[in-house]
């Protein structure tokens, strides 16, 4: 809440929105110079901007060709250098306090009123505003101006409202509702002044405020006019806006925050108010004991009542009862007959529908079984022509295909024996060449196997002493116990020489090698 509005100096627009908020009744920033190095400029939201080309205001012009004085917040590219932003001024609303002091009543008692005035400057385009209102507030009227504006017609709608009440009726302009003074004349709603005050004309300002003064020659058109307003704040608030919207400046709200009388007089109006408060007090409580006591006695002339005719509700209610019993017993009774009667003439009906169901039942499955015999054999017969002729149609396909068989088996037997006839040179050559690959190969397994025995093909003798000298000749540098191979070897030399007719020196040879071999493993 601001005490006064200011105007201020700004080098940077980027530092505006950080001054409008911190800054309590700052309204409008001034930049000291258009001249930049860049070939842009940038507007801030939340502010009226007014450009200027050489210090002379220059208007935007929109997509539509529409001419304004205000330029839209953003990036503005590319324009000269001294193109540039000259005012900025907020958009945001503004509160100020606005005491007045000294005010006269009616009765020629001393008031001081601490008045609460909020207010926005207009120019908005998107509100159906003129944006040229900006541009006139900036040039004619400023700040200070308006302060001071706004204080003068204050300091004089406060006065004259005051002046219309008693002291005893002041303390009621704070409240939103109809002061003393609005119901002194009621019978003059139909004056053309406040009609036409309340029909919203104020913002055209073609109009002017019928004036509100002291003087002896107004007294009675003002008394007239503000007895019939709603309350203090929008008469006030009514008038500020009929002298400042043609100036570019709404008055959003006006609050009488508090009033105060001389103490002397607070002291009496205490005293009165709380005299009467206790006489009124003592007329309550008389009245509410009065109240209670009447209270208590309708009660009881009410409960009384109700017993009343309780007693006689429960009579007629008995009576009523008696009745409805009797007529129940008889729908009762009428009931049961009914019933006996439907239930018979169901049972008749169900027989009936019942034997009917039988030989419907009875007469369906006759014709089923009959249809289903006469099906069946028409099946039987179907399926034995069906077999007959498949079976036909089978063995003549069998004999067909066995026929054709025979006669492609014939062909290719004649084609493998023409084949063989032309080929027989070439097989036999083919087959001699892998015989021979074999045996090739056949020696070269024997060639690399160092185990390898060459015997004779006509002794057999020599063969069997052949491998058993190599069994023992593997055998004898084994120092472990002998193997089954070397005695299984060892026992065929030994039968071979025990049957054998061999020379002597042969017989002696293979006994010292034997014996040799004994002592060796022995």
């Amino acid at each position: 809440m601001a005490n006064s509005l200011t105007e201020d100096d700004c080098d940077s627009v980027a530092e505006a929105n950080n001054l409008f908020s911190t800054r309590k009744g700052l309204i409008a920033l001034k930049f000291k110079s258009v001249y930049v190095s860049m070939m842009s400029f940038s507007i801030p939201s939340g502010c009226f901007a007014l450009v200027s080309r050489n210090g002379v205001d220059l208007d935007y012009i929109d997509e539509n060709g529409n001419r304004h004085a205000i330029w839209p917040a953003g990036l503005h590219f590319p324009y000269v250098p001294w193109i540039g932003v000259s005012y900025l001024i907020t958009k945001q609303s503004i509160v100020i306090e606005l005491p007045v002091k000294a005010c006269k009543t009616k009765d020629n008692i001393i008031a001081n009123l601490d008045v609460t005035l909020s207010f926005r400057i207009m120019g908005d385009p998107t509100l159906g505003e003129d944006s040229y209102l900006v541009r006139q507030f900036v040039n004619d009227l400023k700040p200070k101006g308006l302060e001071n504006q706004l204080r003068n017609a204050n300091d004089e709608i406060v006065r004259s409202l005051v002046r219309l009440m008693d002291h005893t009726e002041v303390y009621g302009i704070r409240s939103c509702t109809e002061t003393g003074i609005d119901n002194e004349l009621k019978n003059d709603k139909e004056d053309d002044d406040f009609s036409y005050f309340l029909s919203g004309s104020s913002s055209s300002g073609s109009h002017t405020l019928p004036p509100l003064s002291s003087g002896q020659d107004n007294k009675d058109g003002n008394e007239s006019f503000m007895k019939r307003t709603h309350n203090a704040s929008s008469i006030i608030q009514s008038h500020l806006n009929r002298q400042f919207s043609i100036q570019g400046v709404e008055i959003q709200s006006v609050i009488i925050k508090n009033v105060s009388l001389p103490k002397e007089i607070q002291s009496q109006m205490e005293e009165k108010i709380l005299s009467s408060s206790a006489k009124e007090e003592q007329y309550i409580l008389r009245k509410d004991t009065m109240r209670s006591t009447q209270m208590e006695e309708d009660i009881q002339t009410r409960l009384q009542t109700l017993r009343e005719e309780r007693e006689q509700e429960a009579q007629i209610g008995f009576g009523e009862i008696t009745r409805e019993k009797t007529k129940l017993n008889d729908e009762i009774s009428q009931a049961r007959k009914s019933e006996a009667q439907i239930r018979e003439e169901s049972r008749v009906r169900i027989e009936n529908f019942n034997a009917q169901n039988d030989y419907e039942i009875q007469r369906v499955k006759d014709a089923t079984e009959a249809e289903i015999a006469t099906v069946s054999l028409k099946t039987k017969k179907l399926a034995v022509e069906l077999s007959t002729s498949t079976k036909l149609e089978s063995e003549t396909k069998l004999a067909d295909a066995s026929l054709s068989s025979a006669i492609k088996e014939a062909e290719a037997a004649k084609l493998l024996a023409e084949t063989e006839r032309k080929t027989k040179s070439w097989t036999k050559k083919t087959k001699h060449f892998i015989t021979n690959l074999k045996s090739v190969g056949v020696f070269s397994k024997l060639g690399s196997n160092k185990d390898l025995i060459l015997g004779s093909q006509s002794d057999e003798e020599i063969n069997l002493t052949l491998v058993a000298d190599k069994i023992i000749e593997d055998s004898s540098g084994v120092e472990k116990e002998p193997s089954p191979t070397s005695v299984a070897a060892e026992l065929a030399v030994l039968k071979n020489i025990s049957t054998a007719k061999i020379t002597d020196a042969k017989r002696g040879k293979k006994e010292k090698a034997f014996d040799a071999f004994s002592r060796g493993n022995g």
